[in-house]
């Protein structure tokens, strides 16, 4: 009986032991790892052409910008199958944002201008129906005086 008490005492110090000494920590996944590649498409706008990444599939429109450090490239292009008033949200952003809302045929519709990541969970839609969203950094558009009714051209 001495045997089995001093046996159970040895296993609970050494399960406490256990528990109270550090660990390291498990391997942390690299960025390369959490975030797909992204697929580019040039942009071009007023004779200049810009490289953005495309959001063409439905995971990646749903994973857009939130999460990121910054804007990929110069920008984040969504591509949806047919016209709506979509709506974009600020979810997980950590910086503000143009919204370019673009119809199918890719004029410029509606411009949401630096839209703050407080303003989650509160939604953004275009005045009328766009297939295509083009997100930049706040304030790019100023910057590359981009207006509604301004043509944009890509290979989609």
């Amino acid at each position: 009986m001495k045997k089995l008490l001093l046996c159970v005492l040895v296993i609970a110090l050494c399960v406490l032991l256990y528990n109270l000494t550090p660990h390291p920590n498990p391997p942390q996944r690299r960025e390369s790892q959490t975030q797909p590649i992204q697929k580019t498409i040039p942009v071009t706008i007023g004779g200049a052409t810009y490289t953005v990444a495309l959001a063409d599939t439905e995971s990646l429109r749903t994973q857009g910008l939130s999460g990121t450090q910054s804007v990929p490239h110069d920008g984040m292009l969504f591509v949806f199958d047919v016209p709506s008033r979509y709506s974009f949200w600020m979810k997980d952003m950590r910086y503000p944002i143009d919204i370019i809302w673009i119809d199918s045929d890719k004029r410029v519709i509606d411009i949401t201008e630096n839209i703050s990541p407080d303003t989650f969970p509160n939604t953004v839609s275009p005045h009328e129906p766009a297939q295509y969203v083009l997100e930049t950094k706040a304030f790019w558009t100023r910057e590359h005086t981009l207006d509604v009714g301004d043509q944009i051209a890509f290979g989609k």
